[in-house]
């Protein structure tokens, strides 16, 4: 027959140190970023996510500017894919004269 009890500290759960909110066992200040940081990553990850989301948008924004720029007639669309503009589109129309092109002037 298997034996199945837990080997480890014979010492009952009471006598086992405790973590606690406040008091003299509540970790500083610096302990408690160093512990943020492992749980998030470093501060400054999410500040670059951020650069880069703004750039990538003042990016297309400048694109669809310059595709509106001179556009009498016509379309510019700008296709998203997960909220990101990952294409600009220029489709421009050139009206000819209206007069019937069989009649000679």
């Amino acid at each position: 027959m298997t034996d199945h009890r837990r080997e480890g500290p014979t010492e009952p759960a009471a006598a086992l140190p405790r973590a606690s909110v406040g008091g003299s066992g509540d970790i500083g200040g610096a302990e408690r970023a160093a512990a943020r940081e492992h749980r998030t990553g470093p501060p400054r990850v999410m500040a670059d996510r951020s650069d880069e989301r703004d750039v990538r948008a003042n990016d297309a924004i400048g694109r669809i500017g310059a595709a509106l720029r001179g556009l009498r007639f016509g379309t510019v669309t700008a296709v998203v894919q997960d909220g990101v503009v990952v294409q600009v589109e220029r489709t421009e129309k050139v009206r000819l004269d209206r007069r019937d092109p069989r009649r000679a002037p």
